[in-house]
């Protein structure tokens, strides 16, 4: 039932639309120095992040509060940022949600705490 809903709204073809878009927007965190890797496919994007020696998960943990604070629900795993917009969202809404992100890294990267040693 819910299959057909979303087949009648069209929402598999906006999708597959968009996840080009937002796969670039992913690929563009590679900017970051503290960013190891980027991957996605669809509209399932990860960002994995340097962890902070001797502490991994901490970067990631940092990220998510940042982000949640800003208004971003976003899920974490260790130092991995995993992105993933409604079947319903628009380029601006990926805009939006990438640049809370990266607004989110450049926080974090700047906290002592979080620096990589070396």
């Amino acid at each position: 039932m819910l299959f057909r809903s979303y087949e009648k709204e069209g929402l598999f073809e906006r999708a597959k639309k968009l996840s080009t878009y937002f796969l670039q927007q992913i690929a563009s965190f590679r900017e970051f120095g503290i960013v190891t890797d980027t991957r996605g496919i669809g509209l399932l994007g990860a960002i994995d992040f340097e962890a902070v020696d001797g502490k991994p998960g901490l970067r990631g943990y940092e990220m998510l509060q940042d982000l949640f604070n800003n208004g971003l629900l976003a899920r974490i795993t260790y130092d991995t940022l995993i992105l993933a917009p409604q079947f319903v969202a628009e380029e601006k809404h990926v805009d939006e949600m990438c640049d809370k992100a990266r607004a989110a890294i450049r926080r974090t990267m700047n906290r002592p705490q979080l620096r990589a040693v070396g």
